[in-house]
């Protein structure tokens, strides 16, 4: 915790760059809508507009309410679509890599964790051939394989040479 005396030699310079303005917020949850839209996830979007409406209606700015509905109905139009269509979400797979000795290829990810996301639709089959396939270009062709997640990895068991 930094002493009070610290503090006071930039008491007026904490918070005052554009992020920590009203437009500044306003610019950032703007952005936000635009990734998560780009996400289809439309219905966090439309709860997301709910923290900037109040702001324009405040300021009395009726354009933007005006763009901000228009969006929000266009928002809602597409959950009902993709509701009725059977809206199919993306997949998200939990990875761990293990390098089996005699390389120091993957010696820095060994045991390192990651979550890849997979396009909605896509069976594990088909996450598991495109990750082999992308790894087998790097360490080369039969070096690459999967263990299952359900037993914990005993190391000694691995393979020189060969990446899990």
């Amino acid at each position: 915790m930094p002493k009070s005396n610290e503090l006071e030699s930039v008491k007026d310079e904490i918070c005052q760059a554009n992020q920590f303005t009203q437009q500044g917020y306003i610019a950032y949850l703007t952005s936000a809508v635009t990734n998560l839209r780009s996400a289809k996830l439309f219905e966090t979007c439309v709860e997301v507009y709910n923290l900037i409406l109040p702001i324009y209606r405040h300021q009395r700015n009726y354009k933007n309410q005006a763009e901000c509905y228009a969006d929000l109905n266009h928002m809602c139009q597409c959950v009902v679509s993709e509701t009725e269509s059977g809206r199919i979400f993306g997949l998200y797979y939990r990875v761990v890599f293990y390098e089996g000795g005699g390389s120091d290829i993957m010696k820095e990810l060994t045991g390192k964790e990651f979550i890849y996301k997979a396009k909605p639709g896509l069976r594990i089959a088909e996450f598991k051939e495109n990750l082999k396939n992308n790894f087998e270009v790097k360490f080369g062709s039969g070096k690459v394989y999967f263990l299952s997640n359900i037993n914990a990895v005993d190391l000694s068991t691995l393979e020189n040479g060969s990446f899990y």
